[in-house]
């Protein structure tokens, strides 16, 4: 089972979240847990993502991802636009 519950959009000006867990039913335990916040002004913007992945014994690690946007220039961080929840 997965659920993802979010709050804004990737553009939207303000406060935007967005979190979400995969559950393994048949093995009785979660494989995927994830919380994105974003913050975006008039020119620029932060985002801070955490991501949990517990597969068992192929993969078991916990990602922290940062960025910081300014508008009509471009990004510097380790959270890339393609990777985004929004």
């Amino acid at each position: 089972m997965r659920a993802l519950i979010g709050y804004g959009d990737l553009t939207r000006r303000g406060w935007n979240a967005t979190f979400g867990a995969s559950y393994d039913v048949t093995q009785q335990e979660f494989q995927n847990q994830i919380v994105q916040v974003n913050y975006n002004g008039s020119c620029c913007g932060v985002g801070v993502e955490y991501r949990r992945l517990s597969l068992g014994n192929i993969r078991n690690e916990n990602q922290f991802r940062i960025v910081l946007l300014i508008a009509n220039l471009g990004s510097a961080g380790n959270l890339r636009r393609t990777e985004k929840v929004f």
